[in-house]
């Protein structure tokens, strides 16, 4: 969606036990197996957890964990122990245990991480879709195309002439004749698919359909490794990403029924930092739309975002403090390191002696090995924002905890100072990352939010990219 929703504010979460119960039906079954649903509740913060007990034709029991309003499904559960009416799980991976007593399909027990909750969960036949009444249902009224791209297997490294990968889209075309004013759509961090489909959300196929419908073509693809997307994101940083992206716009302007004098890039959360950067490669990106886009380097966003998501689930305010050191320390080291070695030794560090992060060591060290994470520490912004010289449009939800609504003025002024013509910037209140209402912002609201994206992000948008493709093409 970052959305921004890396493995670093994954690890956050569940440091901090931030994880409704979904609408089931109870079936008759008895003993062990099944799911069991519960929420989890950790001071402010309520996640719903599911444990899916099966048992082997050795007679064995096994189980995998579902964290459904973080969107991890399938974790691993190493150790499953029955000894009739206790049930125990054992995650030690995860630093995640629990141990109930089971008395028909409810089970009551503690849920362990850290800290011990007590946890209710029930038996349940299936885990219910959520109602997501924004997506649209085919037939659309406007026409859609499935596009392959090929691209270099290794972005600004590849020699000319050598076989690349290919890129799988979607194209949406208004009715009509044309050319049309287009726009690309470009997803967060992570592999992410073209809808940057989160929670269940599709929040680029809510965002392409009211843009087609408006008269806005629209492209976006699945990221590498993602969909029918080949490869994968690995040892690519966001200057990789955004070769991508440069090479996705060049598709687009090709296209005969594509209006080249209003081609623009709508980028959300790590693609609202991307755009900026595309734009001021290629001279084809004629407008910029950053939907919670960064102003500042990655370390000062994610120890922000560490700090304000712990906040929401209820950390006390000592602990606030000491993370919020013990982050910016971890982070100023890492920019400085050169090595995988010096890297491990950085978190070995961070983790001794705080029982809540060593559950997360191997997870930390891998993260920090990742050269998308070390770049994006560093990377700044403001030198990009500064040189870009077409009209912007850039949005951030009031209630955004992963790239904080700080990063607005900064992108603003940024903009302002550079070659900007053109520089309009909303703070939409009670919207979180996702643009969608929000209590507090937390992530764990995500998922249990019906709404995709609020119409008045989506209007705000539409009626900008028309008004400024108009422009464009007088």
């Amino acid at each position: 969606m970052m959305r921004l929703m890396s493995m670093a504010m994954r690890l956050m979460v569940l440091m901090c036990l931030s994880a409704t119960a979904a609408r089931a039906q109870a079936p008759a079954a008895k003993g062990p197996e099944g799911i069991w649903l519960g929420t989890l509740e950790a001071g402010v913060a309520k996640l719903r957890i599911a444990f899916h007990v099966k048992r082997g034709a050795d007679a064995g029991l096994s189980t995998t964990m579902d964290s459904l309003d973080q969107g991890a499904n399938g974790l691993p559960v190493e150790k499953t122990t029955w000894t009739a009416p206790t049930l125990r799980f054992d995650a030690p991976k995860l630093g995640i245990s629990f141990e109930g007593k089971i008395d028909g399909d409810l089970l009551s027990g503690t849920f362990t991480q850290g800290k011990a909750f007590p946890m209710s969960l029930r038996r349940v036949e299936r885990l219910d879709a959520p109602k997501r009444p924004q997506e649209p249902k085919r037939p659309y009224p406007y026409r859609e195309e499935e596009i392959s791209l090929v691209v270099p297997e290794r972005p600004r490294e590849a020699a000319r002439g050598v076989a690349g990968i290919k890129l799988a889209g979607t194209l949406t075309l208004p009715t009509g004749k044309g050319p049309f004013p287009a726009v690309l759509l470009v997803t967060g961090s992570g592999p992410e698919d073209r809808d940057e489909t989160v929670f269940d959300h599709k929040p680029f196929l809510v965002l392409a359909d009211a843009l087609t419908r408006a008269g806005i073509a629209t492209l976006r693809f699945d990221d590498r490794g993602t969909g029918k997307s080949e490869s994968s994101n690995k040892g690519l940083t966001t200057l990789d990403l955004a070769e991508d992206t440069r090479l996705e716009v060049e598709y687009l302007a090709s296209r005969p029924d594509i209006d080249k004098r209003a081609l623009g890039i709508i980028g959300h959360s790590e693609g609202g930092l991307i755009a900026p950067i595309v734009a001021t490669q290629s001279k084809l990106v004629r407008l910029v739309v950053m939907l919670a886009g960064t102003g500042m380097t990655g370390d000062k966003v994610l120890v922000d975002q560490n700090e304000l998501i712990a906040r929401a689930m209820g950390s006390p305010a000592a602990r606030l403090g000491q993370d919020r050191k013990d982050f910016t320390a971890l982070y100023a080291t890492l920019r400085s390191t050169t090595t995988d070695e010096d890297a491990d030794r950085a978190i070995a560090a961070f983790v001794d002696g705080d029982p809540m992060r060593k559950s997360h060591r191997d997870g930390l060290a891998k993260l920090a090995r990742d050269p998308w994470f070390r770049m994006f520490l560093s990377l700044d912004p403001v030198p990009y924002l500064k040189r870009v010289a077409v009209p912007v449009l850039a949005i951030a939800g009031e209630k955004d905890l992963q790239v904080p609504p700080t990063n607005l003025p900064l992108v603003e002024n940024a903009l302002r100072r550079g070659k900007c013509p053109d520089v309009t910037v909303k703070l939409l209140p009670t919207l979180n990352h996702l643009f969608q209402h929000a209590k507090n912002g937390s992530p764990s609201e995500y998922a249990a939010s019906e709404e995709t994206f609020a119409p008045e992000a989506l209007k705000l948008v539409t009626d900008w990219v028309i008004e400024r493709a108009s422009r464009a093409r007088r």
